[in-house]
């Protein structure tokens, strides 16, 4: 599978890298506007945490970030990611 260096979210380009960042599967960066991928996760982990990573990148260009809990952020964003790989099946076998 070939990794993803960017996206766009409307109109908003956000860089997509792979570090290891130790406790965590993926982190949205803000501020930096930028994904960052546990590089020790397994083929069928990086597209599921790639789309969670890109719910909260989606939050922050709509300008939700601010209004909503974080508790609540999480979930919607979890929910959202198994939602595409349940309908598309995008996770490699």
């Amino acid at each position: 599978m070939r990794k993803v260096k960017k996206i766009n979210v409307f109109g908003r380009n956000i860089a997509v890298k792979e570090a290891d960042i130790e406790g965590f599967m993926g982190i949205f960066d803000g501020v930096k506007k930028e994904i960052t991928i546990n590089n020790k996760l397994s083929k069928k982990d990086y597209v599921p945490t790639l789309l969670h990573e890109m719910g909260h990148a989606l939050f922050d260009r709509a300008g939700l970030r601010q209004s909503i809990p974080n508790e609540l952020e999480e979930i919607v964003v979890e929910q959202f990611s198994d939602m595409i790989n349940e309908n598309f099946k995008l996770i490699p076998r």
